[in-house]
């Protein structure tokens, strides 16, 4: 099973999403895809073949990294695009405020996750961000300019409240149109505030 433990955006936010992702996706001249319809997430760790036969020890393990955990209030925003070497690579909203203890939380989730797949390939997320829409592969940094300009003229300002107050474990399935994601278990924060 491909997956990842994250924390989906609440409904409201949701549409605040899809509607940023609109623009920017106009703006892009075909260059940018975006997510799957309603899956904005913070990801804390990347799990590239969990065996299904593990889910119910990882669940375990998420649920109770979740009832020792307050929520976590965060900002995220304005819209930035992320580049590797010459190449944008996606349209994310970086974590404004809230930061190290998204990144704090990342690492219990991955380290817990860690423990109960041994073996497994288990990945961090350092700086949790929610990506809005990604760019084709091979896309220079150049032919992104009209996204960056979109960004600059009418996002700089845009900014998302988030209470994180739950973790995610989403499934995903890799298809031709791109992937398809299933929240396979939902942990709440209990952890006395």
């Amino acid at each position: 099973m491909r997956a990842f433990a994250c924390t989906l955006l609440p409904p409201p936010l949701q549409d605040r999403c899809a509607a940023v992702i609109a623009t920017l996706i106009a703006s892009s001249d075909g260059l940018l895809r975006s997510i799957p319809a309603g899956t904005a997430h913070l990801t804390y760790a990347f799990m590239a073949s969990a065996p299904e036969a593990h889910l119910p020890a990882l669940v375990a393990a998420l649920r109770d990294v979740a009832v020792h955990q307050t929520p976590i209030a965060v900002r995220l925003g304005p819209p930035d695009i992320l580049h590797g070497g010459v190449e944008a690579r996606l349209v994310h909203l970086p974590a404004d405020e809230g930061r190290e203890a998204l990144a704090a939380l990342a690492r219990v989730v991955t380290d817990a996750a860690r423990h109960v797949l041994p073996g497994a390939d288990v990945a961090l997320t350092p700086a949790p961000h929610v990506t809005l829409a990604r760019f084709r592969r091979g896309t220079h940094r150049r032919a992104a300019r009209a996204v960056a300009d979109t960004i600059a003229e009418r996002l700089t300002d845009m900014r998302l409240d988030v209470s994180v107050d739950a973790v995610h474990l989403v499934e995903s399935v890799l298809g031709t149109t791109g992937p398809q994601y299933r929240t396979r278990a939902a942990m709440p924060f209990t952890g006395a505030q």
